[in-house]
């Protein structure tokens, strides 16, 4: 019979290495930020620079911003419901479908008759919040949120 040695799969510098990338992903808080009007999306992300540790992806092409959950771990999505090619809670459920079904998903929009429809989608760990937004109200919605979200 023959003596396997066996080896390790990664070795002590690889592991070491692979640490670090986790914990430095695990340090920053990852908003997907998913607007059609590019107004919004700066006054969104000047509104989100206050969160720790945090980086903003914003998208206003709906397609973009699904294929970028295929790099990147997002903590919090923000979708405006009223977009240019699709309704906002088709995206919340496809990316919810991709592997990311707890995240966080804050629905906005400025047509208050999107909040029937947002009473006939899944709830779970979402909150629908209208627009004009105020920033104080808007700041500790998203904090309260990924405070639930690390959890």
């Amino acid at each position: 019979m023959k003596n396997l040695e066996a080896k390790p799969i990664l070795t002590a510098e690889e592991l070491n290495n692979l640490e670090a990338i986790n914990k430095w992903s695990n340090a920053y808080t990852n908003i997907l930020l998913l607007d059609d009007d590019p107004s919004m999306i700066s006054l969104l992300k000047k509104n989100l620079e206050n969160i720790d540790n945090g980086h903003v992806y914003s998208f206003s092409d709906e397609s973009e911003a699904i294929r970028s959950t295929y790099d990147i771990r997002y903590d919090l999505c923000i979708i405006d419901i009223a977009l240019t090619h699709t309704n906002g809670f088709v995206i919340g459920e496809v990316i919810r479908s991709m592997n990311y079904n707890k995240v966080p998903i804050v629905y906005i929009s400025k047509d208050q008759d999107y909040l029937i429809d947002f009473y006939n989608h899944d709830q779970t760990n979402t909150f629908f919040y209208p627009k004009p937004i105020q920033k104080k109200d808007f700041l500790e919605i998203i904090t309260n949120m990924l405070e639930l979200q690390q959890r």
